[in-house]
């Protein structure tokens, strides 16, 4: 049970993190990465390593796009994965 209440709580700050806005994919995932923005979050039970990294729909987006984007192409996307909340989770032993 507290698992489940610890990965809702990030889950919720994640979701009132405001939104951002960045110059390149790098600076993005430099922030992401960044433990005082509180995008990822991690945990180590019984010596196994967990780290739950939020995704935010623009990289998602950008990894679809082909060379010829247009913005409808581009607003397709983001309505595709607009509806979710995206993570990536790691999980490594000793």
């Amino acid at each position: 049970m507290r698992q489940l209440l610890f990965y809702i709580g990030i889950v919720c700050i994640m979701i009132s993190c405001g939104g951002k806005t960045f110059d390149s994919e790098a600076a993005m995932w430099t922030y992401l990465k960044d433990p005082e923005n509180q995008y990822i979050q991690t945990k180590e039970v019984n010596g196994v390593s967990f780290s739950l990294l939020y995704k935010p729909t623009d990289l998602l987006v950008a990894q679809e796009l082909t060379e010829d984007k247009n913005q409808q192409q581009i607003d397709s996307l983001r309505k595709k994965y607009g509806e979710y909340l995206y993570f990536n989770l790691s999980m490594s032993r000793g």
